[in-house]
């Protein structure tokens, strides 16, 4: 349904040259990084870029001796929430980049409603530190809603999530088929899928080793009123 500006997660690469930032996808095979703030992209999000365009000029007017190398935009059109996420090198401390989050975060929260901004640094990087509003967006799907965090996997196309969940019903009554007691959602992240079933009242048994997403799973459940339906 969506063919242009639909991705809601966009990773930014970032580095610093002539003193000045540079932004943008990484050239095919190569760790040159080719400028998005000169060319756009039409399949980001608005909100996405208008993010990185107030990341480029907050960098470009504070003289940092590091940046974070992504800035990852994560955001809903239906709920307008976005989550901001800078990723910094582990040559990075933990200090240095809270510092740097909280002056982002300073500048930049007066500028949206609804914003969340985490970071990620030092050698674990899937550890998460919140550093202005929540951890994660909510989604809202075919009347359902979703949390989703910075790490987390989630579709890319939300038009499409809705799509696919329709038509997983679809096709059971399209072909006559009794939808079945018991859902093994396998690789089942939040259990966006398995939700459609457990809606239908199935027992979704989801397969997932992701802590993060097993956590999230079970909180969205609730928010659903599905969760005496949800095992991990």
């Amino acid at each position: 349904p969506e063919i242009w500006r639909y991705r809601n997660n966009v990773q930014f690469k970032i580095k610093r040259e002539s003193g000045k930032t540079k932004i943008g996808f990484l050239k095919s095979n190569t760790h040159e990084i080719i400028d998005q703030s000169k060319l756009g992209c039409l399949i980001t999000s608005k909100a996405a870029e208008q993010i990185r365009d107030e990341f480029l000029n907050f960098t470009n007017q504070k003289n940092y001796e590091f940046l974070p190398k992504v800035l990852q935009v994560r955001n809903s059109n239906k709920t307008e929430q976005t989550l901001v996420n800078l990723i910094f090198d582990f040559s990075v401390t933990g200090k240095k980049a809270k510092e740097f989050g909280f002056d982002f975060a300073e500048f930049i929260k007066n500028k949206h409603n609804n914003i969340s901004i985490n970071m990620r640094t030092g050698k674990n990087p899937q550890k998460t530190t919140n550093i202005l509003g929540d951890e994660y967006i909510v989604e809202e799907i075919n009347n359902k809603k979703f949390l989703i965090e910075s790490t987390a996997f989630f579709q890319v196309n939300t038009s499409m999530v809705e799509f696919l969940q329709k038509e997983l019903i679809s096709i059971f009554e399209r072909n006559k088929i009794t939808l079945p007691k018991v859902v093994y959602d396998i690789y089942g992240g939040t259990g966006s899928l398995g939700s459609v079933y457990a809606e239908q009242g199935a027992t979704v048994k989801v397969f997932e080793i992701n802590e993060t997403a097993k956590n999230y799973g079970m909180k969205q459940a609730q928010l659903n009123g599905l969760s005496d339906k949800f095992e991990y």
